[in-house]
């Protein structure tokens, strides 16, 4: 026959005192787990999206910089346009005042219909650049066949020492050849010299002579005071 074995009340007391200690305790570390939970899984879901974050703002800052770089460069070739259309249109502007200065050197030539078949020197422009530049226009009145020769181009002084004692006409004149160019046009044409030689002394005038070939027009010679030149440079 089995033994039973014997429990003092002290026994149970101890017994009972352990299930409800064991039964308090798993109630207590259920209460932190639920709180723990509640409070701290925010702060480790925020932690774990903390990189996603930062790869979407890096991502956006990325896309912004691209945009703002393709907008310089819209920028740089917008300016650049403008730059290209405003030298254009002062290229067109010039264009258009030689065409319009040329069109009406056209009709002040074909409005001279009672004057005679003609050569002339229509203007004479000194420059100011350095070397200095001689620039006159040769016109044909009322011209049908085209005009060829050759032009000389001097410069004068006068020697007025003794103009008082010996009169006005006795004045001596020294020309000093400058160049001599060959001209072919039919209406009208511009030449261009350069004065590059070193003038030993400032001229008092200059002298152009216009020798045309053949027997429809007379020579031309004009001359113009230095003074005057250099005054309208």
């Amino acid at each position: 026959m089995a033994q039973m074995i014997q429990i003092k009340p002290i026994g149970y007391l101890l017994i009972l005192l352990a299930v409800v200690g064991a039964w308090m305790l798993g109630q207590r570390q259920g209460k932190a787990l639920m709180v723990r939970g509640l409070y701290l899984s925010p702060d480790s879901a925020s932690s774990a999206a903390a990189p996603d974050g930062a790869i979407a703002v890096r991502g956006q800052l990325a896309q912004t910089q691209h945009a703002l770089s393709l907008a310089n460069k819209e920028n740089e070739a917008l300016r650049a346009v403008t730059r290209d259309l405003q030298i254009a249109l002062a290229e067109g502007q010039s264009l258009y005042d030689k065409d319009s200065a040329e069109l009406n050197l056209y009709r002040r030539i074909g409005a001279s219909e009672e004057a005679p078949r003609s050569l002339g020197i229509d203007s004479v422009v000194l420059s100011d650049s350095d070397p200095r530049e001689l620039t006159f226009r040769l016109i044909q009145w009322r011209g049908r066949h085209s005009v060829h020769g050759e032009i000389d181009v001097s410069l004068g002084e006068i020697d007025s020492s003794d103009a008082q004692t010996r009169g006005q006409s006795s004045l001596q004149q020294k020309l000093t050849p400058l160049t001599t160019v060959d001209f072919r046009f039919r209406f009208f044409q511009e030449l261009t010299i350069p004065i590059d030689q070193e003038l030993q002394s400032v001229p008092d005038f200059l002298e152009i002579r216009v020798q045309p070939d053949g027997w429809r027009h007379e020579p031309v010679i004009e001359r113009l005071e230095w003074s005057e030149l250099l005054q309208n440079s």
